[in-house]
């Protein structure tokens, strides 16, 4: 949880939604990286009343790389936030979460979640890197976890090598 300070005029909330896992095979060309998480943010006025008051959030669960074996990655689950605030509401939701890597196939992003001024979409991806965070993080390579700050990135996937998470 975060608690509001005194003196606070405005808050700016923002989520990064977490991405999926890539993929694993012994064909290079099919490894696929994971798509990236959906990002939200909200700008809200703040008075005295809040001061004090908390927001809760839970950043979800990134996706799993595969490991050991020819396979994709998971997806990602959750992510939310929501708050005490009298006089405010602050309710993000995820959509459809990000999905993991699929050998010849795709990591397709997060779908639009809800909540926030701004709702933006994840990133899909059909090469082996994971796709880049929107109003965030780039494209990693292959084997690279998803970026900080902006995180929210696929993770990367490589031929006869663990995919790593999102």
């Amino acid at each position: 949880t975060d608690t509001v300070p005194t003196n606070a005029t405005q808050v700016v909330v923002e989520i990064w939604y977490p991405g999926g896992g890539g993929s694993r095979s012994n064909t290079a060309s099919a490894t696929r990286g994971g798509g990236s998480g959906a990002y939200s943010r909200k700008t809200v006025a703040l008075t005295s009343v809040n001061w004090g008051q908390t927001f809760a959030y839970n950043c979800g669960t990134a996706g799993v790389g595969r490991t050991g074996s020819t396979g994709n990655g998971t997806a990602a689950s959750g992510g939310s936030i929501t708050d005490n605030l009298t006089n405010i509401t602050v309710t993000f939701a995820p959509g459809t979460a990000a999905q993991g890597g699929v050998n010849s196939g795709s990591g397709v992003g997060g779908t639009v979640p809800s909540g926030g001024d701004i709702n933006t979409v994840g990133n899909n991806t059909t090469t082996n890197q994971g796709a880049g965070a929107p109003n965030g993080g780039g494209n990693v390579a292959a084997g690279t976890v998803g970026s900080v700050p902006g995180g929210g990135d696929g993770g990367g996937a490589s031929s006869n090598a663990n995919g790593a998470n999102g």
